[in-house]
Parts: structure tokens; sequence; C-alpha cells
């Protein structure tokens, strides 16, 4: 008689019956490690940014800095940015849910009809689908803190002898929102933008700049990327006519010359996969097309330029090939003067006194335009 109890036997033969789950059993433990194994061996098989924001770095670990209580939030910010194979869990996620389940939304990314693709952000400030379905109104508070900062920027240039201006491209909801999904609906017709504007045009002095009219004028024409956030370069061209126009009106010594469409040759060219696209790995690269453009002598202003200084966001990357033809362009990343509590943090007087701009612009993309209160002011 055998000393092994009947449960052992009875294991065994329960193993014979199903010798597959001893492979289960390790490739289980394979996938448990290969993140622990990529991590340490700092593997990365996917290196563009496809996420659209800009990944947590090793923080630092100082006991004198009086932020060190922050230094656990930040390390686990840095851990899910760095996780390992993470980008290819997030790849194969995507995959699943575009390909498989046929989802309206992945992640930021909300898929249109005619395979148009749209933005969309974790939360109301910043997200171009809730200023479009007019859920996310400022406050009265809120906007009357934005006209109190403008305002104040634009006395403190006015001190220094400078014009100032407001320009606000609109987002690819405001001119393209037939190929929104059904789903997506405006709440109300009246949103964020509307309330920016109206602000603007009661409590301020300094010109505000939209093209949007003009955009609308010739959506039947490429303006936006179907898988990018970004406007072309025609629709560009539309913003910076617009901008011309104002510009012509404050600067009348300079005797500028508004720019027309056949003062460029333009030629329709392939472009990769945008923003967007990049996000959903790389979503049909063959699909956009962008209008390169190659200016006429006409488009080009000879002699002295009159000097423009601007805050812009990614935005204004499409009006800056325009802008340098007429002007002495100094472009300032929007984000860097965010949170800044004075204007001299954000803007020294000793930089003004050295490039003396003939003319200084906000620029900021309409999903945006409320962080403009938040400029040069303590919160």
């Amino acid at each position: 008689m055998s000393g092994k109890p009947k449960a052992y036997d009875a294991a065994r033969a329960e193993a014979k019956r199903y010798p597959g789950e001893r492979l289960v059993l390790i490739l289980f433990f394979v996938f448990m490690l290969a993140p622990l194994a990529a991590n340490l061996l700092g593997l990365e098989f996917f290196t563009d940014n496809f996420e659209k924001r800009t990944k947590a770095t090793f923080p630092p670990f100082n006991l004198q800095d009086k932020n060190i209580y922050r230094f656990p939030t930040r390390f686990n910010e840095y851990f899910n940015d760095h996780f390992g194979l993470r980008d290819v869990m997030i790849r194969g996620y995507v995959t699943l849910k575009k390909d498989v389940m046929h989802a309206t939304q992945i992640n930021k990314v909300i898929l249109g009809e005619g395979k148009w693709l749209y933005f969309k952000y974790e939360t109301p400030d910043g997200d171009p689908i809730a200023t479009y379905m007019g859920t996310n109104l400022m406050t009265g508070r809120e906007l009357r803190l934005y006209t109190k900062v403008l305002n104040s920027w634009n006395d403190w240039m006015k001190e220094k002898g400078v014009p100032m201006l407001l320009m606000i491209p609109p987002d690819k909801e405001s001119i393209y929102p037939e190929y929104l999904p059904p789903q997506v609906k405006k709440v109300r017709d009246y949103n964020r933008t509307d309330q920016i504007l109206d602000a603007l045009k009661k409590d301020t002095t300094f010109p505000v700049v939209n093209p949007c009219p003009a955009l609308l004028e010739h959506k039947k024409e490429p303006l936006f990327l179907h898988t990018d956030t970004h406007w072309t370069s025609l629709g560009a061209f539309f913003g910076y006519q617009q901008f011309m126009k104002t510009a012509a009106t404050m600067l009348p010594q300079w005797n500028l010359r508004i720019p027309e469409r056949d003062d460029f040759k333009w030629t329709l060219v392939p472009y990769p996969s945008g923003d967007l696209g990049r996000m959903l790995m790389n979503f049909d690269p063959k699909l956009d097309r962008n209008l390169a453009f190659e200016p006429k002598p006409i488009a080009k202003r000879e002699g002295p330029k009159p000097k423009l200084l601007f805050f812009g966001d990614s935005f204004s990357w499409g009006l800056m090939p325009y802008l340098k033809l007429q002007f002495e362009v100094h472009r300032i990343a929007l984000e860097d003067a965010v949170y800044k509590t004075t204007f001299e943090d954000v803007l020294p007087s000793s930089f003004l006194e050295s490039f003396k701009p003939d003319l200084f612009m906000f620029e900021v993309v309409e999903r945006n335009a409320h962080i403009l209160k938040t400029i040069g002011v303590e919160q």
C-alpha cells in the first residue's frame, strides 16, 4: 500500500488531464515579470510621443527642498509614465478598441465620420468638445478676472509705447462639426468662446482677431487636418490674413500690405499621420494632405520690418512662416508664461528695451483661451 495520500494521486491525475496548465503558469510569470525586466534593461520599443504630452521626468531627491513632500507623488507620476512595456500595452489596447470593438472614442481621441479625428481632453478646461457643446462655461468671476488681466497687460504695454492685440484661432470642432459622432451634440449654442469674445468686446479696448468667420467662409477647402488638431497651412494663411488686416490699422506708419492668396504658389503634398493619428498608432498615415506654399516676391516686405513680439501656442507655428515675411518676429512659448505672478516675471522690461517691439500679441487657440487669466497674476 502506498504511503501517499489519495489527494496526491488525484492531483497527479488531474495534472495529466490538463498538461497545458504548466505552460499557462510559465506564461503567466513571464508576462508578470516582463515589464520589470524591460524596466531594468531600459528597453523601449516605441519612442514617438503618441500621447500628445510630455512624460514625467525622474524627480530630484533633496532633503533641503521645501517641496520634498511632493516627491512621492512626482515619483509615482514618473513610474506610471515609464512602466516597463507601457507603450506596448497601450498600443495593444488601442488596437483592440479600434479594430475589434470599433469604439468611437479611444483615450483622448474621438473617431468622427469620414476618418476625421477630434481631440477630447480629460477635464472641461482645455477640452474642445466641451467648448463646442457649451458645457464648460466660465463663471462671472472668471470672466471679470480674464478681462482684468488682459486690460492690465494692455495698460503695461501702453506705458512702453507698444500696442497690443489678441488672436484666438478656432478649434477644428468649430469649423467642421458635421463630422463629429452623432452623440456629440450641442447642449447650448452659446459657449465659452462666445462668453470670452463678448466680455472682451464689452470691457476691453485692444483689438481681438477672431479668424473663425473667415475660415467658415472657406470651409470647403482643406483648412484642418483629418488626423491632427491643427490647421493646415491654408487655414493658417486665412488666420494670417485676418491678423494683417488688424495689424495694418494699428501700425499705419508701416504701410503694411494685406496678403492675398495669389501672393503664394500652392502645392498639395502628403502629410504623415498627425498628433491625433499618432495617438491611435499612426492612424491611416496616407490619409492627410497639406498645402505647401512658396511666397512670390509681392508677399515679402522689402527693407526694414516692424518688430512683432508675441506669446503663442502650437497654432502659432503655422503662422510663423507668414509672419516672418513682413515682420521681424520673436515668439515666446505661451506655456512659459502661465502662472507666473508678475509681468516682469513673464516678460522682463530689459528684454522689451533691447528688442523694442512695434506690436505685442497673445495668440491662443480657442480651447485654451481661458488660460490667459493666469498669466502675470498670483493665483
